[in-house]
């Protein structure tokens, strides 16, 4: 991607069109880099710009991946589905499951509302973490809300290859009703997509883990240099990579000397 200089060099009018096609770059497709942190805080000091204002979203969820939580608060601009998202993360993430499943369901009804559909599911990484508090609950009594929930969530999608942290969320699913072939054969159908994104990356580590520790162990290489990538622009997706390695690898104190940081305070462990 382009370094930072490149893009304080563009003309003003063009540059937030520039910096948002670089953060999807980032959220969508994992590509990061270490001028990341700079273009993020250049398209973060444009707010208050309306040219700026569509890059909000897209800051918000960088946020989130950071676990930049406290900013994630501060900056929040949006409507009432997109906050009670937010806020549904937020009790996920600190361990308060029950209350972020209503968060979420509330959500949920907010945005059918605002958009006039029934066929949709929360998008990104709040509707990840939705379905991923479904299976931390551990009751076979949801699992048809999780079945719905990833059925709409990739009807929603433009293109198979954004569909692998989705995917992984059914494989998982899939293990948690004992079809371990079916949850087999999606994972191996995963690992020739590209990138979903780092969270979707994330998610997909945790699912071939679930389903296939061996395979994860051979893997080892791939998910270290992932982590790697991730670990100072995304802990949060950074955060399962390095709880998969320290359980895989032979010496697993980097990975525990890194989760003991502050960066990787707020993660995300095993539903299970």
């Amino acid at each position: 991607p382009p370094p930072a200089a490149w893009f304080a060099s563009r003309a003003p009018r063009m540059l937030p069109t520039l910096l948002l096609a670089r953060l999807l770059a980032f959220t969508q497709a994992g590509t990061a880099g270490d001028d990341l942190p700079a273009i993020i805080a250049q398209a973060r000091a444009g707010l208050g710009n309306n040219a700026y204002e569509s890059l909000r979203p897209v800051l918000l969820r960088c946020d989130l991946l950071a676990n930049r939580l406290d900013a994630m608060r501060a900056d929040f601009v949006g409507r009432d589905d997109d906050r009670l998202a937010l806020d549904g993360t937020m009790a996920f993430l600190e361990g308060r499951n029950d209350a972020a499943l209503a968060l979420y369901r509330d959500a949920l009804k907010a945005r059918r509302k605002r958009l006039g559909k029934r066929k949709l599911f929360l998008p990104d990484e709040h509707g990840m973490f939705f379905l991923l508090a479904l299976l931390r609950a551990n009751d076979a009594a949801l699992h048809a809300e999780l079945q719905t929930g990833i059925e709409a969530a990739l009807f929603e999608l433009p293109e198979v290859a954004n569909s692998a942290g989705w995917r992984a969320i059914q494989a998982m699913l899939w293990m948690a009703q004992g079809l371990e072939v079916k949850a087999q054969a999606e994972v191996m159908q995963m690992l020739h997509y590209g990138s979903p994104g780092p969270f979707g990356d994330a998610c997909v580590a945790l699912a071939e883990y679930a389903v296939d520790p061996a395979l994860s162990r051979r893997r080892a290489g791939a998910l270290d240099a992932a982590f790697q990538a991730l670990a100072k622009a995304a802990p949060l997706a950074a955060r399962v990579l390095a709880e998969i390695l320290a359980a895989i690898e032979s010496d697993p104190k980097p990975y525990l000397t890194w989760l003991d940081t502050p960066a990787a305070a707020c993660g995300v462990t095993s539903p299970a």
